[in-house]
């Protein structure tokens, strides 16, 4: 082996060439990071594991913050906590997780041809496999792990069944729906998309109403009983199948104080990036500009939710501050591309018409955008009606995540011919992926300071 091919050049163009290379590479990370990274986060899932061991029941959505979550997750980790009483192991339920996810994302990407060019298959790799967010949040002991994952695998799945409709590719996907509802209620969202999805494939290929109901029926009846039982528990107890710690019948504590300082409908239109820019992580500045928060919080842990503090301490902030410029152009070919979709529209009912190879990967597509905006819409709802801070971020959108990938590939290939943009986009996606990198062997190194050097601790915290 030379130094030529272990120069940065070397391993990129390898990379590039071998996308199989960049998924180990990913695979790596995320074990190295769950060596590194505390299981807990702020929001105490491990409490109601410790309740259902306790109690050996299900909490209820007033028994504490989290109680409001479907079960599936936490049933999981009751079983590897009540073996082993020790969190590191419950974590590695999540490690698990977020490993299997990353491989569903690699085959939508590389193995289907979903997406569409080959840099915007190179390019959605590298966010899958290095973007900070995303690798963390799919490690904490935390049910948004398995929720990620199994919001992966409905779009696997439900591509599967464009690509060959039965019974059999049906009752899998309802079977992931139904596993996806029992252990997030935001992946309710997928139901309405997926729903349409069977009935119109079905009656394309069938060309019967009565079969194409049937599957419907079936679809639903078959989610419900698998994933039905929290919203029924909560109709029977609140009469609101939907109830929530942020409705004020509950009294959280921490609830309120999210929505102080709320400024109306400037809160809504703030995209002063500047403000950003100059406050990395969150303050008052940028607790109430929705936009910003969102923003932030898709490309950068914004919030200080993690062992992973380093990054919150100016000067090592601003490294917050490169990556939210390096993201404006991703962000805006994700924005370019969903236009794309809701402009071309009509061309959904002329694919479902024709139903060739290319049209059922169109429609594959705006299931996958139409997934990702609903998932936006219900933010953007829930922010309306609590104006509670926590609420649009943009980690909530990682379970259609692919969707955000076909948007961008579709932004992609929008500026495909303008060799200026590529190779802006080149540049830029590479140097995203580097600081990415850069984050993360920033906060490895702060924390084998702190721990294995007691002695650097002050200046550590004086940074």
């Amino acid at each position: 082996m030379t130094a030529s091919s272990l120069s940065p050049r070397a391993v990129r163009d390898k990379l590039e060439q071998n996308p199989r290379l960049l998924l180990i590479v990913g695979i790596v990370l995320r074990a190295i990071t769950y060596c590194f990274l505390e299981p807990k986060n702020p929001d105490r899932h491990l409490q109601v594991i410790q309740f259902i061991v306790d109690y050996g029941r299900l909490p209820a959505t007033a028994d504490m913050g989290e109680g409001q979550q479907p079960p599936l997750y936490y049933l999981l980790g009751a079983v590897v906590w009540k073996l082993s009483g020790s969190e590191k192991v419950v974590q590695l339920l999540s490690l698990a997780f977020s490993i299997a996810t990353l491989v569903v994302l690699y085959w939508l990407i590389t193995k289907t041809p979903l997406i569409e060019s080959s840099a915007a298959r190179y390019y959605s790799l590298l966010l899958a496999c290095f973007l900070p967010q995303f690798v963390v949040f799919g490690l904490f002991l935390s049910n948004d792990s398995l929720t990620i994952l199994v919001g992966c695998l409905m779009f696997a799945q439900a591509y599967r069944f464009t690509e060959s409709p039965g019974w059999r590719q049906l009752l899998l996907l309802a079977a992931l729906t139904g596993f996806g509802l029992a252990t997030k209620p935001s992946l309710l969202l997928f139901l309405p998309v997926l729903s349409v999805l069977v009935f119109s494939i079905t009656y394309r290929v069938t060309r019967l109403w009565r079969r194409s109901f049937l599957a419907v029926f079936t679809f639903i009846v078959v989610v419900s009983a698998l994933g039905g039982y929290k919203y029924i528990d909560n109709y029977v107890r609140y009469r609101n199948p939907m109830a929530n710690v942020l409705d004020a019948r509950f009294h959280f504590a921490n609830v309120p104080g999210h929505a102080a300082g709320y400024r109306g409908i400037r809160s809504f239109l703030d995209v002063n990036i500047l403000h950003l820019l100059a406050s990395p992580s969150l303050s008052a500045s940028t607790q109430h500009a929705y936009p910003l928060m969102f923003y932030a919080t898709f490309w950068y842990p914004h919030i200080l939710e993690s062992s992973f503090w380093g990054s919150q301490r100016k000067p090592l902030s601003y490294l917050g501050s490169v990556i939210y410029i390096l993201g404006l152009f991703p962000s805006f070919l994700i924005f370019v591309g969903m236009l794309w979709y809701f402009k071309h529209l009509p061309d959904l009912r002329s694919a479902f018409v024709l139903y060739g190879e290319t049209d059922r990967l169109l429609i594959m597509r705006y299931a996958a955008v139409l997934v990702l905006s609903a998932l936006c819409l219900s933010l953007m709802a829930a922010t309306l009606r609590y104006h509670d801070w926590t609420v649009p971020v943009g980690r909530l959108v990682f379970p259609a995540l692919f969707g955000v990938l076909v948007a961008f590939s579709r932004g992609v290939e929008v500026f495909r011919s303008n060799w200026r943009a590529m190779a802006a986009l080149m540049f830029n996606m590479r140097a995203l992926a580097a600081v990415f990198l850069v984050y993360f062997l920033m906060e490895y190194s702060l924390i084998v300071l702190r721990e294995w050097f007691p002695g650097l601790r002050t200046l550590i915290k004086a940074l």
